[in-house]
């Protein structure tokens, strides 16, 4: 299904040139013709603000000129956010040339009006001119176009009468500027805000500016100042944080965010089509000169955007790689054993489509992935939807978020809070401050939440070396969460479902630390508006393997009988240089289920399941493949295990 990214747009952009076909009563001096031409480089090269600076006046001194009437509709509509003006431009070009033929001017005039009807929100009046062009379009130059326009109208019509009931408030001053101002990442608690923003700033060069009148892309940062659910809270005037990515760039202004650590300690940004992680410093709280991520996140193709999971073993990409359905698709590259990524594996066709699918966020509490997307059925440029994940992996058909948080225009990168009751993304949005049009950020509040459950659990942490402390988050001696205290404060925090028992394992070295901890529904972040404090866990000294119980041992032990033949086939998952901790096992996995062996060099090899047949082990090989992330999983004959030591029992 063709976009309006890839038709409509195009087609307005491109006829912006064509002026001489137009009527025109009211003829241009030499010094007024040269500011028109000057506008008219100035609109194909983007920069519509500008173009439109000249045109008011070109305007003002010849009302009743269309091909500077006609030039403004199409500058303001690429513009966006002023769609009145638009309208009230192009009619008065069908009312200087009332009896004019229905030439390819005519249409493009026609469809860019119905386009204004569809950002003002009437969906019905665009309808109805799309019904009049296809009527006059007898050569159907652009049937193609009125059939997809017109099904986003009806979408539109559907989404307007079913609004989601929220309050919708843009960031404010301290963070929305004149210039383009988007991709939000928060912590956890939503307290702090790293956005990208095209404004100048201090230490630029103001005369470096871009075609399309904006400044260089940068990475800023915003306090929140007040109760977030009061609906009065503010946020700080914005600060540059600057040299995240070092050294010689490509080209200038490709230095965005795109997702934050819980714990704040590791920011994702992009640059020049490549994918980068920057890490604070554990004693001066400055962000460290940023990494590029290895080969197959990065790639010769775009790779302009990056979400990783909490635990840090699910990484989510936005791509225009080879083997996806069509323009950007996104992709879900999962750790290994060894530490290193896995190869990205396309989320197909629930998620993907042949036209841009951007901006991934996946909610880990409700398995849940948001992302933004020209190819679904939207209203119009980028609409937000979301997809399920499913307890096979897989995502499910995609939904639209809904109107208002959804538009005519474009709306990117939404990031819902860890309770979903809460958002914040990025949209064009027609405002009536007098604003020049810009992207900015904004929050929504649901009026109806969709759940109310999170609570945010803390704790002190004390180790002599932090940054070798995990903490695993387990419910029903399942893995759901691993993270790190910050190696400053030693202070550690994760999200967990309130009302719900959890077990948070902290490990150092060979010693471990359990806190069980219950919380209530009464406990959840929105009614605290707080975190919830649990014991501290305090590690004197880092214990070595000998100072273990032998009662521990038994306890982090796998089954290390060698299995019998009489079932000859079974699933390696994994092989690493040392002892893999049970607790550490990810998936719906039994610990009884897999059997440890050493090699004669060292090597520890895990192993899955015993099976009667080759393609009973290949089936759990797939299993393991889908539901886990031990993708390199492959079924093997248990008699190659033969030169195996069972080093645990000798």
């Amino acid at each position: 299904m063709p976009s309006y990214i890839h038709l409509l747009a195009t087609a307005l952009a491109a006829l912006i040139l064509t002026t001489s076909a137009l009527a025109q009563t009211s003829e241009l001096t030499e010094s007024e013709r040269k500011t028109f031409d000057l506008a008219i480089d100035l609109a194909e090269r983007t920069n519509n603000r500008a173009a439109i600076g000249l045109l008011r006046p070109l305007h003002e001194a010849h009302p009743d000129n269309a091909d500077i009437a006609y030039n403004l509709g199409i500058c303001y509509i690429n513009a966006s956010g002023n769609p009145d003006s638009t309208l009230y431009f192009l009619q008065k070009v069908e009312a200087l040339a009332p009896d004019a033929p229905w030439d390819e001017q005519r249409l493009v005039n026609n469809l860019a009006m119905a386009r204004a009807y569809q950002l003002c929100g009437r969906p019905d009046d665009a309808l109805r001119i799309y019904d009049l062009i296809a009527q006059k379009d007898t050569d159907e130059l652009y049937a193609e176009v009125t059939q997809y326009e017109r099904q986003v109208s009806n979408t539109a019509k559907i989404l307007i009468a079913n609004p989601v009931r929220l309050t919708m408030r843009d960031a404010g001053e301290g963070i929305n500027s004149c210039w383009n101002d988007y991709k939000p990442v928060l912590t956890s608690t939503e307290d702090t805000m790293f956005f990208t923003s095209r404004r100048p700033k201090k230490t630029a060069d103001k005369h470096i500016i871009f075609d399309d009148g904006q400044f260089e892309e940068g990475v800023y940062m915003s306090v929140r100042q007040g109760d977030k659910w009061s609906g009065s809270s503010t946020w700080s005037e914005a600060k540059p944080v600057n040299g995240l990515i070092p050294g010689r760039r490509k080209r200038i202004g490709q230095e965005t965010t795109t997702a934050l650590s819980p714990d704040g300690n590791e920011m994702y940004l992009c640059q020049d089509g490549d994918i980068y992680v920057s890490r604070r410093d554990s004693a001066t709280r400055e962000w460290l000169p940023a990494t590029p991520l290895p080969y197959p996140i990065n790639t010769e193709f775009e790779e302009n955007w990056a979400f990783v999971t909490s635990d840090g073993q699910e990484l989510y990409i936005s791509s225009d790689r080879l083997g996806g359905f069509g323009g950007k698709d996104i992709w879900l590259c999962r750790k290994l054993p060894n530490g290193n990524w896995g190869k990205p594996f396309n989320l197909g066709p629930g998620v993907n489509t042949e036209d841009d699918e951007d901006a991934p966020f996946f909610h880990e509490p409700t398995n849940v992935l948001y992302f933004s997307s020209t190819g679904h059925s939207g209203m119009g440029g980028y609409d937000i939807f979301y997809s399920p994940r499913n307890d096979n992996g897989e995502f499910e058909a995609s939904k639209n978020i809904g109107y208002p948080i959804s538009s005519a225009d474009d709306d990117l990168y939404f990031a819902p809070s860890a309770d979903r009751d809460r958002g914040y993304y990025a949209s064009i949005r027609w405002n009536e401050k007098g604003k020049a049009p810009s992207y900015d950020i904004y929050e929504v509040e649901f009026e109806q939440p969709e759940q109310n459950t999170m609570a945010i659990l803390a704790a002190n942490v004390t180790a002599p070396n932090l940054s070798d402390v995990k903490i695993f988050t387990l419910k029903d001696g399942e893995v759901i969460a691993i993270g790190r205290p910050s190696p400053k404060t030693g202070r550690f925090v994760t999200i967990v479902t309130a009302g719900e028992q959890f077990d948070l394992v902290a490990t150092y070295g060979n010693d471990t630390i359990t806190h069980h901890v219950s919380t209530l529904k009464t406990q959840s972040y929105r009614l605290l508006q707080q975190p919830i404090d649990i014991d501290d866990f305090v590690f004197t000294e880092k214990a070595t393997p000998e100072s273990l119980t032998a009662d521990k041992k038994q306890e982090t032990t796998f089954d290390n009988d060698f299995p019998s033949d009489e079932l000859p086939y079974t699933v390696q998952i994994m092989s690493l240089r040392k002892s893999l901790d049970p607790k550490l096992l990810r998936g719906k996995i039994e610990i009884a289920d897999i059997a440890e062996y050493k090699y004669r060099d060292g090597w520890f090899v895990y192993t899955y399941g015993n099976f009667s047949s080759y393609s009973e082990a290949r089936k759990a090989q797939q299993d393991i493949r889908q539901t886990t992330p031990y993708t390199d999983a492959f079924a093997r004959a248990k008699k190659q295990y033969d030169k195996y030591i069972k080093s645990r029992k000798q």
